[in-house]
């Protein structure tokens, strides 16, 4: 083999390893960057279940926007008054726990989340499911389920929501109020 040939096959080498090195690298950044925003999710569904306004508006940008039951929020100040709004209807007798934390009659969950990253943008989709604590010990119950339709920035090497869809694809029916029953 020549010293020219030996050269090239070298340099190809080098090339296919700092290929396999950089696609090696965007796999783990990809990685990391879907672990934060899982992360973002988990903080956003326990600053709702606790209703802590200020928790809640720090998972979003400063300008974000959620979109809620036809309604729209925008920016920090006006997502916290939706929160506090939501904290004063529902935890009116709730007690704090051990951490005190209060949390209000409901869980949030959400799961399958898919997610597509592009460098400090993302859009993701999720389903989520409100599970409703019942009076007298009964069984919780489903009370509504949906998606959100997400989109990510990454501001300061750190992952925030930047606009928000709720979409409320099924809820349970209310029980008909005692006046209505009684027509």
């Amino acid at each position: 083999m020549t010293i020219g040939k030996s050269l090239i096959a070298v340099c190809f080498a080098a090339g296919l390893v700092a290929v396999g090195t950089t696609a090696a690298l965007a796999a783990d950044a990809s990685a990391d960057d879907r672990a934060a925003i899982e992360n973002l999710m988990s903080r956003y569904m326990y600053a709702l279940d606790t209703t802590n306004p200020e928790a809640y508006a720090s998972v979003f940008t400063e300008d974000a926007s959620l979109m809620a039951g036809g309604s729209t929020e925008h920016g920090h100040a006006e997502i916290m008054k939706m929160v506090q709004g939501l904290k004063d209807r529902l935890n009116k007798d709730a007690k704090p726990d051990a951490s005190g934390r209060t949390f209000a009659p409901f869980r949030h969950i959400y799961f399958d989340l898919v997610l597509d990253v592009d460098g400090n943008k993302a859009k993701g989709e999720a389903y989520w499911q409100t599970v409703m604590r019942q009076p007298d010990g009964q069984t919780p119950k489903i009370a509504a389920m949906g998606r959100y339709e997400d989109e990510f920035v990454k501001q300061n090497g750190k992952w925030l929501i930047s606009k928000r869809a709720i979409i409320n694809d099924m809820s349970t029916p209310k029980p008909a109020s005692a006046d209505a029953k009684k027509e």
